[in-house]
């Protein structure tokens, strides 16, 4: 995980700090009506993890991004904010 005190430090550009709020925006969005704590219990993660991710203090490992992706039925890519070339 990437924390945020290294966005704080300056070490993100302005674009990754958009992208970083723009993917919580996602994981929040995807996951509504959802505890941070039934969260946490169904990827098998501290609740705190979670926590984080929503408040921007990390960025989810890749596994993490799977076990969401998995868990809720969602496209790793539209989760991800990935765009195809059309």
């Amino acid at each position: 995980m990437v924390k945020a005190s290294q966005e704080r430090a300056g070490v993100y550009s302005e674009s990754e700090k958009e992208y970083n709020r723009a993917l919580s925006k996602r994981i929040a969005e995807a996951t509504a009506g959802v505890t941070s704590a039934e969260l946490a219990r169904r990827l098998g993660v501290h609740e705190q993890s979670v926590y984080r991710w929503l408040r921007r203090d990390y960025v989810p490992s890749a596994v993490n991004i799977a076990k969401l992706c998995r868990e809720f039925g969602l496209d790793a890519n539209e989760l991800l904010g990935v765009r195809g070339d059309g």
